[in-house]
């Protein structure tokens, strides 16, 4: 009874999905999936919730203090006891083999702050061909992608968590779309960006460049904030 209503929706339960980063986009991303019954979450993250996550987490104050990926797998239950929620610090392809048995992870969604961390998730997913989807969120501004881009900000190319204006809306809205395409174990052939300009909400959408599949260019109106640079070689390793 629980899942009649998306039974004919080909909906796709009985996998395993691995949240890279527990902040207020995979918090939302691993409490909708836990709605829709995955089989099995694995909440990676290593940083603990702070007072000025709860803005943006659907966790309560009771959880500071606390490692986001434990607060999580111990929140989320109750929504769900079907589910079976395996929390993991900060991945690291040196430590965690995605494949591997007792991970067996079949689809991949990384909400980590940094381009190089983002990265190094994608690389093992190439190797071990899962299936891989990114999402970030800064002010009022979401986006999905299928793979690291080309272009990359210098302060995202270091490693570590980024200070940046952000609120709920685009993290749980984003998550939402992510969720779509986890529940369906497709990958987008689109990189999509969601906003809000002139009191209206905006979506924009960008091709993958002939020739380089997992890539994508910016094809927005307008121009960037800041100037794009290439990421360096060393931290493209």
């Amino acid at each position: 009874m629980r899942y009649d209503r998306q039974e004919p929706l080909n909906i796709v339960r009985d996998q395993s999905v691995a949240i890279i980063g527990c902040g207020g986009i995979g918090s939302w991303a691993a409490y909708y999936l836990t709605l829709a019954g995955v089989q099995t979450l694995h909440l990676f993250d290593g940083d603990n919730v702070s007072e000025h996550n709860l803005n943006r987490l659907p966790l309560p104050a009771g959880f500071i203090g606390q490692p986001k990926a434990g607060a999580l797998a111990t929140f989320l239950p109750q929504f769900n006891q079907e589910v079976r929620f395996r929390p993991h610090g900060p991945f690291d392809k040196n430590l965690h083999d995605l494949a591997y048995t007792r991970l067996n992870v079949t689809y991949c969604l990384v909400c980590t702050d940094t381009w190089k961390s983002r990265k190094m998730v994608y690389d093992a997913c190439q190797e071990q061909c899962i299936p891989y989807l990114e999402v970030g969120a800064e002010g009022n501004e979401a986006s999905l992608s299928p793979s690291p881009p080309e272009w990359v900000m210098p302060n995202e190319a270091e490693p570590g968590y980024q200070h940046v204006p952000v609120f709920v809306g685009p993290c749980a809205a984003i998550a939402a779309m992510a969720v779509y395409y986890v529940l369906h174990q497709q990958v987008p052939t689109k990189t999509f960006r969601i906003g809000w300009k002139d009191n209206n909400l905006t979506l924009n959408t960008w091709e993958e460049p002939d020739g380089k599949e997992g890539k994508q260019t910016r094809k927005e109106e307008g121009q960037a904030p800041n100037t794009p640079v290439q990421p360096d070689h060393q931290d493209a390793g």
